[in-house]
């Protein structure tokens, strides 16, 4: 292995990951201790996966859409798109951070290549620039579940004794009970060494109230460099098998300007060259 394959493998998982420890130092390390999915439940997802990859292919329908905005303009992170049927992630799409209109116009494309629309109703990270996604999808009538990491929920684990610090430690503990070899669900994962990467870098911990807190993508950011786009559009498709039920993820379509953030007020603006017009005008109609 080549001095520049190795550094594109730290960048990529990170230094202290274990799947750089496995895949480039040749260390055994099934599982970070501190770690919320195991590598192993996550290669057994991807052997899944390859077994049925010919199934996979000659099957075109999703039936779950998850999307992880991307940032700003000054920030790098990708828009990444998760395909699901059924509880196989069927693919991971990746993009440049785009505007608004280009994110919904690409999800309206998955979209219309469904045989009925109702199978796929998109979940779709809504803070910061995400909003102005959710809120865009709603004033073209298309149904969508916005995913707000940083709400509260309800929710317990498996067992029943733990909550969650927010709806982000939930979505990525219920991923983790999914992938568990003993839950039946067989999950199966694309293999993909950035989804590999990302689901396998989270840590977690126990708050005294006796709730699951989930390392922040900042927190995480700053530990192996990059940010876990993949991993967390991953994260709400698989999600998406129970929001959408949910009374705590109402699909309505009627969200108010409360949604639209001021990235989004910017964004549109820019994007429609009306510098001199009110939110309020662009927007008389409610979404």
């Amino acid at each position: 292995m080549s001095r520049q394959w190795v550094e594109a493998r730290r960048l990529q998982w990170g230094e202290g990951s274990v799947v750089f420890k496995n895949r480039v130092l040749g260390e055994f390390a099934s599982s970070d201790s501190t770690g919320v999915i195991p590598l192993a439940w996550v290669e057994r997802a991807v052997d899944l996966w390859n077994q049925n990859a010919a199934a996979i292919a000659t099957d075109p329908r999703v039936q779950g859409l998850g999307i992880d905005v991307g940032g700003g303009k000054s920030d790098g992170d990708m828009t990444t798109f998760a395909l699901r049927r059924a509880n196989t992630i069927t693919e991971i799409r990746r993009y440049g951070r785009g505007d608004t209109m280009e994110t919904v116009g690409r999800i309206q494309g998955v979209l219309n290549g469904q045989p009925y629309l109702d199978d796929c109703i998109p979940v779709v990270d809504s803070i910061g620039v995400g909003a102005g996604v959710v809120a865009r999808l709603r004033e073209l009538d298309v149904p969508v579940v916005p995913f707000n990491a940083a709400e509260g929920t309800d929710r317990r684990d498996h067992s029943g004794e733990l909550g969650f610090a927010n709806k982000r430690a939930w979505a990525w503990w219920n991923l983790r009970e999914m992938l568990d070899p003993s839950s039946g669900h067989d999950v199966a994962l694309p293999p993909d060494d950035l989804l590999i990467g990302d689901l396998t870098a989270p840590r977690w911990r126990v708050l005294s109230g006796g709730k699951i807190l989930i390392e922040s993508k900042d927190e995480i950011r700053k530990r192996i460099g990059r940010s876990t786009d993949t991993g967390d559009a991953a994260v709400m498709v698989m999600a998406s098998l129970n929001l959408s039920t949910d009374a705590e993820e109402p699909l309505v379509r009627n969200a108010g300007l409360e949604a639209v953030t001021n990235e989004y007020r910017r964004q549109v603006l820019e994007d429609y060259g009306q510098g001199n017009t009110s939110l309020g005008d662009l927007f008389s109609k409610e979404f």
